[in-house]
């Protein structure tokens, strides 16, 4: 290279004093100019495809994301009406329980009220018994006795003859 330059401003200057230099020196510009009308068209290319594929993956997570949400959305509802069917049948469970245990009260009071009138038509029967044995009873010691005086009659007839 015949001469040294970091800038383009550098090179004009120099080639201004020799018009070989600056015919060489527009050339390189243009060349390097094209180079980087070209560099800059890929990165504004580079640059849309970029946004493009952010503007995809934007508008795929935003669909699975609604779609994520329309799952627990259902899930929820879901969850929700077994829930609500659990519920249900705990109170059909606890109605039916309570029928039952109601219907048990019902039959161990008749039970109860049975077994209280048996009782009493026992006693009473009991007690009937006994009034009739003691009558028999009665009956039988006054046949005693009167066998008793008879026969002590007939003794002191006897020890009279």
């Amino acid at each position: 290279m015949l001469f040294k330059a970091a800038t383009w401003e550098e090179i004009k200057m120099l080639a201004s004093k020799d018009e070989y230099l600056k015919e060489a020196s527009e050339t390189i510009f243009r060349m390097s100019a094209d180079d980087l009308v070209r560099k800059r068209c890929r990165d504004r290319e580079e640059y849309y495809q970029d946004l493009r594929n952010y503007e995809r993956k934007i508008e795929q997570d935003r669909l699975e994301h609604e779609q994520d949400l329309r799952n627990y959305e259902r899930k929820i509802e879901q969850d929700r009406l077994e829930h609500e069917q659990d519920l249900r049948n705990y109170e059909r469970k606890i109605e039916q329980d309570r029928l039952e245990h109601e219907q048990d009260l019902r039959n161990y009071k008749r039970k109860i009220e049975q077994d209280h009138l048996m009782y009493e038509q026992d006693r009473q029967n009991y007690e009937q018994k006994i009034e009739q044995d003691r009558l028999e009873y009665e009956r039988v010691l006054e046949e005693k006795e009167e066998e008793i005086r008879r026969l002590q009659a007939q003794l002191a007839r006897e020890r009279k003859e």
